[in-house]
């Protein structure tokens, strides 16, 4: 039976700035990003068929102005919306399947500092959990879907590198303990941009606290970031692989 909760909305994202977000650019060319992108993609994740095409579900077109405003990184379909604090819209547009993009730049709701990340009530498998799809529906946002990113193994190390990596609006590091780094984030994050060798991604997870869902944007940090190349790079994309070992499969 499906649970039905009654739950008061309210929505939480821990702010990051923007140089710590976003890795350098391996181009600054729309065009050969995107054409990067999708080669890693098809090759880390045997995703098939072209992920970044020309418009989404929704018949909205991925935005360069927006790539290029976020250090060449964010891929993005439509327009910024959503509320708007110190200049950061909440979301960056849309996924390719029509999920609100989260905007890790936008201004935190709400943060408890003392309570360390690894002790929150995190919900496991957002994408198939009626309290965090009632959540984001009252919101006014679309259903999130699970896809082929979600639930792998190296997200656990993704996640947690991207967390210790990102402070809060004060400047400090987020509350975190020597369990952080066994949590299985994995379990947590639902992906909106997977990470490449040489574009880093977005995720997002939510918790409970008070009987309250509140939400996470989450920086994914780039492969070539986590892992050393072990042999020379193979093909067009720089710095690609396409094997096990360096740019392969995760599953």
């Amino acid at each position: 039976m499906k649970r039905k909760l009654i739950i008061i909305m309210s929505l939480m994202l821990l702010v990051v700035f923007p140089t710590v977000a976003f890795a350098s650019p391996i181009t600054t060319d729309f065009n050969t990003a995107i054409k990067y992108a999708n080669s890693d993609i098809s090759a880390r994740y045997k995703y098939k068929g072209t992920f970044y095409i020309s418009k989404n579900k929704n018949n909205l077109p991925l935005n360069a102005n927006t790539w290029k405003k976020y250090n060449y990184s964010v891929f993005a379909y439509g327009d910024p919306h959503g509320t708007k604090r110190n200049g950061e819209n909440r979301y960056l547009g849309y996924t390719l399947f029509g999920e609100d993009y989260t905007n890790i730049n936008f201004a935190m709701d709400a943060f408890n500092p003392t309570k360390r990340m690894e002790d929150r009530n995190w919900i496991t498998y957002p994408w198939d959990d009626d309290r965090v799809q009632e959540t984001i529906s009252a919101q006014g946002e679309n259903p999130i879907l699970d896809n082929e990113f979600n639930a792998l193994p190296i997200n656990q190390i993704l996640v947690y590198r991207g967390l210790s990596r990102e402070k809060d609006e004060n400047g400090n590091p987020l509350p975190m303990g020597s369990g952080a780094k066994t949590e299985p984030w994995h379990l947590y994050v639902h992906v909106l941009q997977p990470p490449t060798e040489y574009t880093s991604g977005i995720g997002r997870m939510w918790h409970i606290s008070n009987g309250t869902v509140w939400y996470k944007t989450v920086y994914l940090p780039q492969y070539s970031e986590i892992f050393t190349p072990v042999d020379p790079p193979k093909g067009e994309v720089p710095g690609f692989k396409g094997e096990l070992g360096g740019g392969g499969g995760f599953r």
